[in-house]
């Protein structure tokens, strides 16, 4: 089941003699589509969207929504720039189109207030015994707190005319920015008629997020053409005074930005991709999760794949090293912790929360452990051993590998990110750069799915090998030879250890699999050997 499905299907009492759809404008609005279909979409007969270019899933996600009646798209041949008024022709006409007749105009980071449906209604009834086709909503701004609006001055008295009754030939606004919703020959005496409903802003509850607000109007209106006041008021606190949202008038589920984001890392769409995300989805609490999915093309692409399900999508056509499709995720995301995770991996239970645990706790970074997503398959476990034998679960926190690291965003900041030239062991390379002790915790299980059979097997260790050699050659200068002798002294550590770490009714099958440890080892010294001269290039 969807995540948001149980709220989405929420039954709402509602005069069904008037038709209510929403007109929904979108843009990378991964971050807010989300609640907004939980919250919105039950109080609506439909919704209308637009998608004005959206490169993060935003379209597709919409378009899998229940209620969703059409998603129109920016004309490839559409001139440069924004333009609101182009949005509001194309939604008010696809209104008219679908046979409306009411609309609701609804920004993706707006929530309308718990029982807007019925009011509406009850609103809409009594503007049609007065021949009035269009109403003022209150659109008030949270502040510093999903639950809190502010109310001083002007801030309580914030109309906006959002609601109207679809009508062919209605005079619409064209100015590109601030222009009005509701047709300008829906007046009365100059104006719009208020109507007691309310709407709730989420992009002022952060300060950062307020700065960014004024940034990008002073960025599309520089002259302060469409606002003569200028913008600077957004982030004014001058007599700043807030109040807690009124008793039954306000908006549910409360917005709440995660605290954790996790980059999941693909070339392409691999079909172990969908389960990966889906695992992430399944955590509580719900991170922010994106997708970097490179090298995309061959259709079906991780957009059209994975961004129903909720996520931001990020798809480039070149595949990018790791260090590069880490750095691409991180500039995409918010959460001041960050996590990775590869497309062939399955996040476990607690995998979130315990994460979360540990950072709280005060750790600035924090390793994971590594489970093998098919114990039954003596080559998986033989690979699992060669290849994460340090990372069990089982391993002395002064023995394990610090690897599946989330990192604090400040952290990664200071480090600089990623090195983007290496093909493999950039996250060995950032973790020698940090400068901070990384916590081991083993409750933050990572599955992977390793090779199940011994060609599999045989391609698996030695383009690892290769990517050692190449690694090593780049961040430590050794050559092949003394790669692939560092190997072989360490494998016996490694063998012990992971015996150590093995349950004991689990240990017959650890026996078993060892003809196969030494195919493995093999195989990646001979990747080693067969490596390039001077490593691997892009």
């Amino acid at each position: 089941m969807h995540p948001w499905s149980a709220i989405r299907h929420l039954p709402v009492r509602r005069p069904r003699s008037v038709r209510l759809y929403g007109l929904l404008a979108v843009k990378d609005e991964m971050r807010y589509l989300p609640g907004w279909f939980a919250t919105n979409a039950r109080h609506l007969d439909g919704v209308i969207v637009y998608d004005d270019g959206s490169t993060d899933g935003s379209a597709e996600f919409a378009a899998a929504q229940p209620g969703v009646i059409d998603v129109l798209h920016r004309p490839i041949d559409a001139p440069p720039g924004w333009d609101e008024s182009r949005t509001r022709r194309a939604l008010y006409e696809a209104a008219g189109r679908h046979g409306a007749d009411w609309l609701v105009a609804i920004d993706a980071d707006e929530r309308l207030e718990s029982a807007f449906g019925v009011r509406a209604r009850q609103e809409i009834t009594r503007l049609g015994r007065r021949g009035i086709d269009a109403a003022a909503i209150r659109v008030l701004e949270l502040w510093d707190a999903p639950d809190r609006v502010r109310v001083d001055g002007v801030w309580n008295e914030r109309w906006r005319s959002r609601l109207f009754r679809w009508r062919p030939g209605a005079l619409l606004d064209d100015r590109r920015l601030h222009g009005q919703w509701s047709p300008l020959d829906a007046t009365v005496r100059g104006g719009y008629v208020q109507v007691d409903l309310t709407a709730y802003h989420l992009h002022m509850i952060e300060a950062a997020d307020r700065a960014e607000r004024v940034a990008r109007y002073e960025r599309l209106d520089p002259e302060h053409a469409f606002q003569a006041a200028g913008y600077e008021y957004l982030t004014d606190p001058s007599g700043l005074r807030t109040e807690q949202l009124a008793t039954g008038r306000g908006y549910q589920p409360l917005h709440r930005d995660p605290r954790l984001a996790v980059v999941v890392l693909a070339v392409g769409c691999p079909p172990t991709l969908p389960a990966a995300v889906a695992s992430l989805l399944a955590q509580e609490p719900r991170p922010e999760v994106c997708v970097v999915s490179s090298g995309a093309g061959t259709p079906p692409g991780a957009r059209d794949t994975i961004a129903p399900l909720g996520v931001r999508v990020i798809e480039t056509e070149q595949v990018l090293l790791p260090g590069a499709a880490r750095n691409l995720g991180i500039a995409h995301t918010r959460a001041p912790i960050v996590a990775f995770l590869a497309a062939d991996c399955i996040a476990q239970p607690g995998w979130v929360a315990a994460r979360l645990a540990a950072h709280e706790a005060g750790a600035r970074a924090v390793a994971s452990a590594l489970v093998d997503a098919t114990p039954s398959s003596v080559v998986a476990r033989a690979a699992h051993v060669v290849t994460f034998g340090w990372r069990l679960p089982g391993i002395p926190a002064r023995r394990a590998g610090r690897y599946g690291v989330s990192y604090d965003r400040a952290l990664l900041a200071e480090a600089g990110g990623f090195r983007e030239d290496l093909r493999t062991s950039e996250d060995t390379e950032l973790n020698e750069r940090l400068g901070v002790s990384i916590a081991w915790d083993p409750r933050v299980q990572t599955a992977h799915r390793g090779p199940t059979t011994a060609g599999a097997l045989w391609q698996d260790q030695t383009s690892r090998g290769r990517h050692i050699a190449s690694a090593w050659t780049r961040l430590r200068g050794w050559g092949r030879l003394r790669t692939a002798a560092s190997e072989v002294r360490s494998m016996p550590r490694v063998i012990h250890a992971a015996w150590s770490a093995t349950p004991h009714a689990e240990r017959a099958a650890l026996v078993t699999s060892m003809p196969w440890l030494a195919v493995a080892l093999t195989a990646r010294l001979t990747g080693i050997v067969r490596a390039p001269r001077g490593g691997i290039r892009r």
